[in-house]
């Protein structure tokens, strides 16, 4: 046989491919009611279940979590997803390649008051939203859980300022500079890749060569 129909461990391109990086891990910076569910299944079934880890804990448990996934689990997930404001992942943005979607902010909150009023009577009485609730109860409404997803939850998300994520806080509920955080927001997206709910192709032709892989 002749051994040089094998690549030897000196080959050049054997070489250069063991010392090619491993891609960091997406952090899907997922913003509720944006079409990311389907897209987060697309993820799924392109990187396996097994590799897209999901944070599921509270926000105030957040950090400790994300801070094991990366000290113990980083080089066994492709994907990192969670509902949290990307503060959250500030420490840590370097090691990933984070990504977002978006949503005519308007259309985004009707989605959620269609959402909330097909949810189970449970969910409904735990944001303390009446039987039968009309769109002002909703809108109206001063749980912090909706208070915040209709007011600028897209800004809240991505400013990186923690208070407008926390309800102790008096900036949650009167911001001391609406447009700073637009701005804040703003330069967010400038240091990250998103996409556009309203133009799903552009942004999964987009997804497809942030993340290195086809969709189809």
């Amino acid at each position: 046989m002749n051994s040089s129909s094998f690549a030897t461990r000196d080959s050049p391109k054997l070489v250069a491919a063991e010392r090619l990086p491993r891609p960091k891990p997406v952090l899907f910076l997922h913003i509720p009611k944006t079409g990311g569910s389907s897209f987060l299944t697309a993820l799924g079934n392109i990187f396996g279940e097994r590799r897209v880890r999901r944070l599921r804990c509270a926000e105030e448990m957040a950090r400790a979590q994300i801070d094991r996934i990366v000290s113990d689990e980083i080089q066994d997930i492709d994907c990192l997803v969670g509902h949290f404001p990307i503060h959250v992942f500030a420490k840590h943005l370097d090691t990933f390649r984070p990504f977002t979607i978006l949503r005519d902010p308007v259309d985004r909150v009707m989605s959620l008051f269609r959402f909330l009023k097909r949810a189970p009577q449970s969910e409904t009485e735990r944001l303390e939203l009446r039987e039968g609730f009309g769109f002002d109860d909703f809108i109206e409404s001063r749980v912090p859980e909706i208070y915040a997803q209709t007011r600028n939850l897209m800004c809240r998300m991505l400013c990186g300022d923690e208070e407008m994520s926390d309800p102790l806080a008096a900036a949650f509920w009167e911001p001391r500079d609406p447009a700073a955080l637009v701005h804040q927001a703003l330069a967010t997206l400038r240091a990250i890749e998103f996409g556009l709910l309203e133009d799903m192709q552009s942004t999964l032709t987009l997804a497809q060569h942030f993340c290195a892989t086809n969709f189809n």
